[in-house]
């Protein structure tokens, strides 16, 4: 007499119809084929895209694939390398913070300048010394922007426009003509002195999501310099954070100590932390050294 040896496993799987490879002896012929998703993953991922957007969820082989989008460099390596787009993006609102001497204005200011520089081009493309300077602009808020500062920081005033709203509650209105006509980068200094008046802070927050929107298609850059805000003021002025929620990149900038050679005051130190981009991961934070003699330059720290 011969007897079959077979696990429980074997006889509980037998017993359910399933073959020796995992597969279903009944329904074999209606197995899915291999990479393609499920009905219901489909509708789920649909319904994430709809809710968050597109780039919510995607394929991970897109990913290594993705370049950075056109932009302008701030002047500093690291900088550049740390806000995962190359710099200050195109078709996009970027965010500068930081207190009075915090190097902010004077980081912008070099962005300005690198914006002329590749002015009517993509960042990385090849200018002819005969092309013209221009496509920049700046908006002055403050009243204050000084001309011999500029050109130290390497900004040609020849090809600077300079411009100043007649009231503040036409402010958004300037901001939006301006970057319609065809520049590079609109750089508008002094927000604080903007959004003191709440009826205004209100109207800027309302009209910030379709400024993002007008960008997307435009290649221009909006780049906003403000001051660093404590925590709870979002707390009393809940409309006075409507600018860092649309902002693609926000970089928020402190000075560290100053530099000195002998006696002699050379420039300062200080760290810039990305606190959001859409392209890197936020909070990174990285050391800026920046000189000054006759002109203003960056000095590379390692």
């Amino acid at each position: 007499m011969f007897y079959t040896i077979q696990s429980m496993a074997d006889a509980r799987q037998s017993k359910a119809g399933w073959g020796g490879d995992g597969t279903s002896s009944r329904g074999a012929s209606k197995r899915r084929p291999a990479g393609e998703a499920s009905p219901v993953l489909e509708k789920s991922i649909g319904l994430l895209q709809v809710r968050y957007g597109p780039r919510v969820i995607q394929p991970a082989s897109t990913l290594s694939h993705r370049s950075a989008p056109p932009h302008v460099s701030t002047g500093f390596v690291q900088l550049d390398a740390l806000t995962g787009c190359g710099g200050v993006p195109l078709g996009a609102i970027t965010l500068f913070t930081g207190r009075t001497t915090s190097g902010k204005l004077t980081v912008a200011y070099k962005v300005l300048a690198n914006a002329q520089r590749t002015s009517g081009r993509l960042a990385g493309e090849h200018r002819s010394r005969e092309a013209p300077l221009r496509g920049v602009a700046i908006l002055d808020l403050t009243y204050t922007a000084n001309p011999d500062y500029l050109a130290r920081c390497g900004v040609d005033l020849e090809h600077l426009l300079f411009a100043r709203a007649p009231a503040p509650d036409q402010v958004m209105d300037v901001i939006f003509d301006l970057a319609r006509g065809g520049l590079r980068l609109l750089l508008v200094d002094g927000l604080p002195d903007l959004l003191r008046d709440v009826a205004v802070a209100r109207r800027f927050d309302a009209v910030l999501p379709e400024l993002k929107m007008m960008l997307a298609s435009l290649p221009c850059a909006v780049l906003f310099v403000d001051e660093a805000r404590p925590p709870w003021l979002r707390w009393l002025r809940p409309e006075s954070g409507g600018i860092a929620h649309c902002a693609a990149l926000q970089v928020d900038l402190q000075r560290e100590q100053w530099l000195e050679h002998g006696r002699d005051l050379i420039g300062y130190r200080a760290q810039a932390q990305v606190v959001r981009s859409r392209w890197a991961r936020g909070g990174q934070m990285v050391p800026l050294e920046i000189v000054f003699d006759d002109t203003v330059r960056a000095r590379e720290t390692w």
